[in-house]
């Protein structure tokens, strides 16, 4: 395992931990998402994510999402059927130059062949970023 993965997964359980078993997912995938060179920073290259099937929320850890806030955030669930699991939530992020840009993410988590597709899309812009990578289940 990379310590990245174990950051993440570390983050997570010790969250998991402060919230409280009652609120323990039932689901935990970890998804490691291909480092695309044109994405400029602006995409994680992994993605931890905690839930329980029909809840409205799901617990998301990735780098920049701890880097803004400083640990895992509850997010939107857009969608979650047998054979996908969609999530969505927003991130102010810095660029290089010091301009703070407001970013909707988008995660696609197919089940059944456990790949995923991120794509970020900048507020004020046309510009839209992605990346698409592999998950595995991880024991709860």
């Amino acid at each position: 395992m990379s310590l990245i993965s174990k950051l993440f997964t570390w983050a997570l359980a010790a969250w998991l931990f402060v919230i409280g078993p009652a609120a323990q997912a039932n689901t935990i995938y970890e998804c490691t998402m291909n480092d695309e060179t044109t994405n400029r920073g602006w995409l994680p290259t992994k993605v931890v994510v905690s839930y329980d099937p029909g809840a409205e929320k799901a617990l998301v850890s990735d780098e920049l999402i701890l880097s803004v806030f400083g640990e895992p955030r509850l997010v939107d669930i857009r969608a979650d059927t047998e054979k996908r699991l969609t999530l969505e939530w927003e991130l102010s992020l810095q660029s290089r130059s010091g301009l703070r840009v407001g970013f909707s993410y988008l995660l696609k988590i197919q089940k059944q062949t456990k790949t995923a597709v991120i794509n970020a899309f900048p507020k004020l812009y046309s510009d839209r970023f992605g990346s698409t990578g592999t998950c595995k289940v991880m024991a709860d």
